[in-house]
C-alpha cells in the first residue's frame, strides 16, 4: 500500500500548477500534444492535465517576425502567470542534443554541431539553412543545394535541373524561360496528376510535387 503523505504532495503538486502557487515555486515540463498553424496555437500536456493556449513565436513584431509551429510531442517548459494565473509556455526543451550530435558525426543525422555565432534553420520537410561563423551560408531542400562563400569568393548552386524564367513567364506553359539540366516538358497538373500534387502537400511548388518520402520514388538519402 501507497503512502498517503506521496499521494497528498503529488495532488498539492498537480494543484500548485494550476495556480498561481506554482508560478511562485518556479516552472515545469510538459510537451506538445498537437498544434495548429491556422489558430497558431497548442494543446499542452504536463502533469497537472492539459490545455490549449496561443504559441509564442521565437519574434513577432508589428510588420516583421520568425514563425515557427512545433511538431506533436515536442517538450517544452511552462509555468503559470502570477497575475492571471493563465498557463504560459517559456521555452522549448532538447534534452537529446548530445545524441543527436553524435548521429550527426556518424552521418546518420542532420543536427549538425555549431560554432559561437552560427544559425540553423531546419524543417521537418528536410528545408534547412546555415549560417556560419564566416561569410558563408547555405540552404538546402532535400537533395537541392545553394550556396554562398566569400572565403573562396563563389556562390553555386546543385541540382539536377536550373531553370530561369523571365518576369512574364507563365506557369504550365513554354516560353520565356532557360532549363539545363535534366530537361522535361511542364507538369499540366490536372486530372490526376493535380489530386497526386495535392497529396503530397506542394502548396509552395505549383508546378513540381515536392518528394515525398513515403511513397516510390522518393528520396530516402535526402541530404546525400
Amino acid at each position: 500500500m501507497g503512502d498517503w503523505r506521496n499521494k497528498e504532495r503529488a495532488i498539492a503538486r498537480r494543484s500548485a500548477q494550476k495556480s498561481s502557487r506554482g508560478a511562485a515555486r518556479g516552472i515545469f515540463s510538459g510537451y506538445v500534444d498537437t498544434a495548429s498553424g491556422e489558430t497558431q496555437s497548442a494543446k499542452l500536456v504536463y502533469a497537472g492535465g492539459e490545455k490549449s493556449i496561443p504559441l509564442p513565436m521565437p519574434f513577432e513584431g508589428t510588420d516583421s517576425w520568425i514563425r515557427s509551429i512545433p511538431n506533436s510531442g515536442s517538450p517544452c517548459v511552462l509555468a503559470n502567470r502570477s497575475d492571471t494565473e493563465d498557463l504560459t509556455f517559456i521555452t522549448y526543451l532538447n534534452e537529446s542534443a548530445e545524441k543527436r550530435l553524435e548521429q550527426y558525426k556518424g552521418t546518420s543525422g542532420l543536427y549538425r554541431p555549431l560554432n559561437p555565432g552560427e544559425h540553423e534553420i531546419h524543417s521537418s520537410g528536410l528545408a534547412q539553412s546555415y549560417y556560419a561563423s564566416r561569410p558563408y551560408m547555405e540552404h538546402r531542400a532535400g537533395i537541392i543545394r545553394s550556396w554562398l562563400d566569400q572565403d573562396r569568393v563563389e556562390c553555386g548552386q546543385k541540382a539536377p535541373l536550373h531553370v530561369r524564367q523571365i518576369w512574364e513567364h507563365a506557369s504550365n506553359e513554354i516560353g520565356d524561360e532557360e532549363r539545363f539540366g535534366v530537361v522535361k516538358r511542364p507538369l499540366m497538373l490536372v486530372g490526376v496528376a493535380a489530386a497526386l500534387a495535392r497529396s503530397l502537400y506542394s502548396y509552395n511548388f505549383p508546378d513540381f510535387p515536392y518528394p515525398d518520402f513515403s511513397l516510390p520514388g522518393g528520396v530516402p538519402a535526402a541530404f546525400s
